[in-house]
């Protein structure tokens, strides 16, 4: 009530208004001085703000967008670029047409998209129907990478050389370490870090390793990692990996319906230990 009058709340947002109301953060990422924070609301409106960390208060919006549509969701990863920048955020959705969604790289500075790519639709993809099920970026090397839903493959593009079609896909020379289909695209994790990519397909947990004698050469080589398991068979029957990081030399992993968290520790004798 407000001087004898009802007042009734509406969904109407003002545009210039920074604020979101009754909001669902999904993926925050810092810089040195920021923070960054994706928010979707009950309304489906969705957008990044920027937050001083000197102030704690917001200082600017990027990427307000409806979030009616696979390309307007809201971002489920974000990323600072801080070497280049440029903050990434990336959406991935499922159904009964398959996999969809985008990664997009924001100029924080003036909140402009300077990439994107839209998966299927776009028609930047070699590979058309074999959408993207999760993305990671490796920040040393200034790499992207995607799995593809379908068939499994790992691909990787050089953010410094962007373009309508940058994907390369990866080839693994030995017979037995290659994928027999791509299993479910719902079960894909990827997680970047220390220079090397983990995935994680159901229950089993992989890493790509930079082949030696590749680290200078141009990013269009087919053969640039190695695949190899960290697990073994017995591990991969705990559950389906739904979370990577990395953390030191640790790698820290959960999975579907299980308690407590796996550490992994780097080592020529690698094994897991179990944290409730």
């Amino acid at each position: 009530m407000a001087n004898g009058r009802r007042v009734h709340s509406t969904e109407w947002v003002d545009p210039s208004d920074v604020r979101i109301y009754k909001a669902r953060v999904h993926a925050i990422a810092d810089s040195e001085d920021s923070v960054f924070a994706s928010y979707d609301c009950q309304h489906g409106e969705n957008c990044i703000l920027m937050i001083d960390k000197s102030t704690m208060r917001v200082s600017s919006e990027i990427g307000r967008m409806p979030g009616n549509s696979s390309k307007n969701m809201v971002p489920t990863k974000l990323t600072y670029v801080s070497d280049m920048g440029i903050l990434l955020g990336s959406s991935v959705t499922s159904g009964a047409f398959g996999f969809s969604g985008y990664i997009r790289l924001w100029d924080p500075r003036t909140g402009n998209v300077v990439w994107e790519t839209n998966e299927p639709g776009s028609g930047r993809s070699s590979r058309f129907g074999d959408s993207f099920a999760d993305v990671g970026v490796d920040l040393d090397e200034l790499l992207l990478f995607k799995i593809c839903s379908k068939s499994g493959d790992l691909a990787v593009a050089d953010m410094r050389k962007l373009s309508d079609d940058p994907w390369v896909y990866l080839k693994e020379k030995n017979p037995s370490m290659r994928n027999v289909g791509g299993n479910n695209g719902d079960n894909f994790v990827i997680h970047c870090y220390r220079k090397q990519v983990f995935i994680g397909r159901e229950g089993e947990l992989e890493v790509w390793s930079r082949v030696e004698g590749n680290e200078n050469e141009g990013i269009a080589s087919e053969e640039m990692y190695r695949r190899n398991y960290v697990d073994k068979v017995t591990d991969s029957e705990r559950g389906v990996i739904k979370k990577l990081e990395g953390g030191w030399d640790r790698l820290f992993v959960t999975r579907e319906d299980v308690e407590g968290i796996e550490v992994w520790q780097s080592s020529y004798n690698s094994g897991v230990v179990a944290v409730l």
